[in-house]
């Protein structure tokens, strides 16, 4: 135990290196940090204007007690920064600069340390679950999640390409990431000093930037359990997880969602999408009908950027297959090689009056599958031509004619909730037969309608369960298109499968 100041001085030093440097060995995934570290420098040497500042090299720690825990466990302080006054004044600066991109993307059932949201909303929201759900008769569970030194482990060079990849960039992107290099800190207790610790993970707890640094850094993860669907809702809106900073409360109606957004969690934590920082070896290219305007409106990195979209409104596999014989060797000839992905039967399926703009489903609609079917080999064997080229089939997502004709003011939209039920039987034969064309030539395709999967035997009371049942359609923006949140689920869906083919 220590006795003098000398050796308490020496105890803080000690935990205070070990938390500032991260520990590789403990569920760590390395191979992140490479590709986050080298994706930086790259990043670096691309940008224009080399803004080049000296780091913080010193700033110091003092160490606040937490309540109601044991005085002679180091592990029960938490260090708050002091920083000088210069480093005061730039920190607010950019604070008041990275804000306004923070705001734009920060999920919105983030509470914590936002200006005109006060925290006490999330324990509005947590309130007003648990009195919706007991007005439904619908039990609620609840769960408190709490980022053990949040503030203190994030890793620099992750963080760092969260932050350029939101679309804080160039000079101001430099200048921040400089400011966390070769840092060091000094403890100080009573009048003794210690000597210099590198820091090398941690954004200084009681800083100016960390906050809005670290709700940067752990925003995908609310995104992540948002788009999944899961957990309880006011109406239509979800409120699974209202969170302050790093204090997350997961709201759920059984304990089967509960487990499925801590599955979400504990997936989305273990690998993040890194892109690739070479040159890809194929362009990637995808047809489809509307669907794919709706992803490529949440393209925002260059990454996403570089993918080629070929889409049509209520374009059906026969009227692709038609345009890509009539244009494909001339878009290779342009583009150079490919990676085709054939994202078409949506509108197969479906008839489409343009006097009223409501669907129903085709007469013979086991006649279609074999018709899209048909047509995929044929685009299989067009593509053949071209053998440097990749061809892939991406799955269908589940649709309701039902919500589509409610949305577009249906006088009796109920009528067509069996045909949902046939469509869906239909829908997933294709995908089937679609799985078994992309296993010919080992490539693969994202299952889109896991996003809007629900297993109503968790919580409905009612045993008469129907297809339609099964899946969340409030994702969805009419029945067909997927909303924001569930678009950037299904690109991020694509990009990971456009990584393992072009690169």
């Amino acid at each position: 135990m220590a006795e003098t100041n000398e050796d308490i001085l020496h105890m803080w030093t000690d935990y205070f290196y070990e938390l500032s440097n991260p520990d590789y060995k403990q569920d760590f995934d390395y191979e992140k940090y490479e590709l986050s570290t080298l994706q930086n420098t790259i990043i670096e040497k691309i940008e224009k204007g080399k803004l080049k500042i000296e780091p913080i090299r010193e700033e110091k720690y003092m160490m606040l007690e937490e309540e109601n825990k044991d005085r002679q466990n180091p592990a029960n302080y938490r260090g708050i920064t002091v920083t000088k006054i210069f480093t005061k004044i730039l920190q607010s600066v950019l604070k008041s600069r990275i804000d306004i991109k923070i705001h734009q993307i920060q999920n919105q059932l983030q509470r914590g340390f936002t200006e005109a949201i006060p925290m006490i909303f999330a324990a509005f929201l947590a309130s007003e679950a648990i009195i919706q759900s007991s007005e439904d008769d619908q039990e609620v569970l609840l769960l408190t999640l709490d980022a053990e030194k949040a503030f203190d482990k994030l890793e620099h060079e992750i963080l760092f390409n969260k932050v350029y990849h939101y679309g804080i960039d160039g000079d101001m992107w430099i200048l921040l990431r400089n400011m966390y290099r070769e840092m060091s800190i000094r403890i100080k207790w009573d009048d003794l000093v210690s000597d210099k610790i590198s820091v090398n993970q941690g954004i200084q707890q009681g800083a100016k930037l960390s906050t809005s640094l670290y709700k940067c850094y752990n925003n995908a993860i609310l995104d992540s359990v948002t788009e999944s669907g899961l957990g309880c809702h006011m109406g239509t809106i979800g409120i699974a997880t209202p969170t302050c900073a790093d204090d997350i409360l997961v709201l759920a109606n059984s304990e089967c969602e509960l487990q499925g957004i801590m599955d979400i969690l504990e997936k989305y934590l273990k690998k993040e999408f890194i892109p690739p920082t070479s040159l890809p070896s194929l362009t990637p290219v995808i047809i489809s009908d509307s669907k794919g305007r709706y992803l490529e409106n949440q393209c925002t990195t260059a990454f996403e950027k570089s993918i080629k979209w070929w889409y049509k409104s209520g374009q059906t596999s026969s009227q692709g297959l038609t345009w890509l014989k009539n244009n494909i060797a001339s878009k290779i000839g342009h583009l150079d090689n490919i990676s085709l992905y054939v994202w078409l039967g949506t509108c197969d399926l479906t008839i489409y009056d343009r006097s009223s703009k409501h669907i129903s489903l085709r007469p013979n609609p086991e006649e279609e599958v074999q018709n899209v079917i048909n047509n995929f080999r044929d685009i299989k064997e067009l593509l053949a031509a071209y053998p440097i080229c990749k061809l892939t089939f991406l799955e269908i997502p589940i649709f309701s004619i039902f919500e589509w004709n409610k949305s577009h003011d249906h006088p009796s939209p109920s009528q067509f909730k069996h045909q949902d039920d046939i469509l869906i039987v239909n829908i997933l034969e294709i995908n089937q037969q679609i799985r078994q064309l992309n296993n010919i030539v080992h490539v693969g395709s994202p299952a889109f309608s896991l996003n809007i999967y629900h297993s109503v035997a968790c919580k409905s009371k009612n045993s008469r369960k129907r297809p339609r049942d099964l899946y969340n359609f409030n994702l969805y923006i009419d029945g067909i298109h997927p909303k924001v949140n569930l678009s950037k689920v299904w690109l991020r869906k694509i990009s990971n499968r456009i990584t393992t083919d072009c690169w």
